[in-house]
């Protein structure tokens, strides 16, 4: 009986065992996927921000073609508008010479 005993505790730690180091394999297995799974998750980021970042230069060499366009567009309406200011002037000498020659020829 008493070996019967002893072998019984013996096949009971044998399976406990057994089991232990299965459950320990599965637990690595495990670790190994969450480690793949991070590495594939930081490649992703990395390449996500390199993506983000070429995205952003192009928007800002963009925005400044646009901020080049709207200053020589400014320089455009600042020479027609010096432009339409003097032919005011010209417009308002003119007419006040007219104005005197009119008034100069009426009381002759």
């Amino acid at each position: 009986m008493k070996r019967e005993t002893m072998k019984c505790f013996r096949e009971q730690r044998e399976a406990s065992e057994k089991s232990f180091r299965a459950q320990r394999e599965a637990s690595g297995n495990q670790r190994a996927a969450i480690d793949r799974q991070r590495e594939e998750v930081q490649t992703i980021k990395a390449e996500v921000k390199a993506e983000v970042k070429a995205e952003v230069q192009t928007v800002k060499v963009e925005v400044q073609k646009v901020e080049t366009e709207i200053q020589s567009m400014q320089q455009r309406f600042d020479q027609a508008h010096s432009k339409i200011d003097e032919k005011m002037d010209q417009l308002v000498k003119n007419i006040t010479n007219l104005v005197k020659e009119g008034v100069a020829m009426s009381a002759s």
